[in-house]
């Protein structure tokens, strides 16, 4: 599935496993290469974030400004903190207070009601349909991106158009695989619970 499983790097414990699964394994310490899955240390931040979310959404309704610079500070302060004291494995990618202004931007954008009224009446020319299914599938192409690359970028020492269009291709046919079977496996899921 991924570069792990090539270098033949597969969890050899089901603590391992949810670690890799759940997107916490930068958290214990493990390299990216010792991923099952290269891009889920985004769930994981994305799950810290959360724990966030509702004292800076408290902030942001008091004083909203004043809270998303703090948000940047506190992001800029710990890039550089990350860069100098902390060397496994990118951790600007995956240390959740590298990530809180970009995380806080998305809060301040809605609580703005000026921004938000404004974002809500453009009128976009594209079909919004559209829209929505390549919003849906975003998160399915940027989990299977970084594994689609690195097999097609292993099997062709170049990147020529060719195989950047097969890239762009299987990502998108494996997102919307991925998408529909999701939306299978809820809509069983729903019909389940509510019996």
């Amino acid at each position: 599935m991924g570069p792990m499983i090539y270098a033949g790097k597969v969890p050899s414990t089901l603590f391992e496993l949810f670690l890799n699964l759940s997107g916490f394994a930068p958290f214990a310490g493990k390299t990216f290469d010792e991923y099952l899955i290269q891009t889920s240390w985004f769930i994981g931040t994305i799950m810290s974030l959360y724990l966030f979310y509702p004292y800076i959404s408290k902030a942001m309704k008091k004083h909203p400004n004043s809270s998303i610079i703090v948000l940047f500070i506190i992001s800029i302060v710990s890039r550089l903190y990350a860069d100098n004291y902390m060397y496994a494995n990118n951790p600007k990618q995956w240390f959740p207070p590298c990530r809180l202004f970009e995380f806080g931007l998305g809060i301040w954008l809605i609580k703005n009601r000026k921004i938000f009224d404004f974002i809500k009446n453009v009128k976009i020319n594209l079909n919004k349909n559209v829209i929505k299914y390549f919003s849906d599938i975003s998160f399915p192409a940027f989990l299977i991106h970084s594994p689609l690359l690195t097999i097609i970028s292993g099997k062709y020492s170049t990147l020529t158009t060719i195989n950047f269009l097969a890239f762009v291709l299987s990502t998108l046919v494996l997102s919307h695989l991925i998408y529909y079977f999701n939306k299978l496996i809820h809509k069983r899921f729903t019909i389940i619970t509510n019996v």
